[in-house]
C-alpha cells in the first residue's frame, strides 16, 4: 500500500449492488423493507447477511485497490469457503467449536497490487473432515482505495441539495461548512462509506 497516498476504506455491506450473487436463489437474507426490521437489533452491518447452505454459490466483487477484507461469522454450523483473487485461490474454514457473537474476518489481505481485481467468495460446506457443516456466512466487506497517489492532486466536489458545495484538496482538508479542518464522512445512496 502507497502510504503517501490518500488511501481511503470503502464498506461494501452484502445488499449492496457492485456485489454479483450468480444464484440469489441460494442464499437466505433477512428483508429488511419488512416492517418488523431493526437493524439495531443484529450484529450485523446494516442489519443485514446472506448466508447459504448451498455448496459452489458465490458472490462476486470487482475492485481496484492494494487490500480487501472479508466478514461473515464462524460457528459449529459453518464449514470451509474459498476466496480466489484473480487466478489465485486459498481455502479456509469458518468452523468454531462456539458461535462467535457478531461478525468475524473470513479474509484479509492488505498486501495485493494497485490495480483492478476480481473477488470471488464461494462456500465448500464441510470438507475434508470439517467438523462443521455446510453453511457460509457473508456479512460485509472493506476494500482500501488509493484516491491521490504520490505526484497527484485529489479534488473531491460534494453537493448536497444544490444547497452546498464542499470542495476538499487532500493536503488541505478544510470543511466549507464549518470553516475548520476535517476528518469528514460522506455516505452515498447505497450506503458505502468513506471516511
Amino acid at each position: 500500500m502507497d502510504a503517501s497516498a490518500v488511501n481511503v476504506n470503502v464498506t461494501v455491506d452484502d445488499f449492496d449492488s457492485v456485489l454479483s450473487y450468480p444464484d440469489q436463489a441460494a442464499w437466505q437474507t433477512p428483508d429488511p423493507s419488512s416492517p418488523t426490521f431493526d437493524a439495531s437489533t443484529t450484529p450485523w452491518w446494516m442489519g443485514t447477511y446472506h448466508k447459504t447452505d448451498v455448496i459452489d454459490a458465490s458472490v462476486s466483487f470487482n475492485f481496484i485497490g492494494p487490500a480487501l477484507f472479508i466478514y461473515g461469522s464462524s460457528g459449529p454450523a459453518y464449514g470451509s469457503y474459498e476466496v480466489q483473487i484473480d487466478s489465485v485461490a486459498s481455502t479456509f474454514s469458518a468452523y468454531a467449536a462456539n458461535n462467535v457473537s457478531g461478525s468475524f474476518l473470513l479474509f484479509g489481505a492488505s498486501n495485493l497490487t494497485y490495480a483492478p481485481h476480481t473477488l470471488t467468495l464461494r462456500n465448500l460446506g464441510a470438507k475434508n473432515g470439517d467438523a462443521g457443516g455446510n453453511a457460509l456466512l457473508f456479512d460485509y466487506l472493506r476494500t482500501t482505495v488509493q484516491l491521490a497517489p504520490a505526484g497527484y492532486v485529489l479534488m473531491l466536489r460534494f453537493v448536497s441539495l444544490g444547497v452546498l458545495t464542499v470542495e476538499q484538496s487532500y493536503g488541505i482538508k478544510h470543511d466549507l461548512r464549518r470553516g475548520r479542518p476535517g476528518p469528514h464522512v460522506f455516505r452515498n445512496l447505497e450506503l458505502q462509506q468513506i471516511s
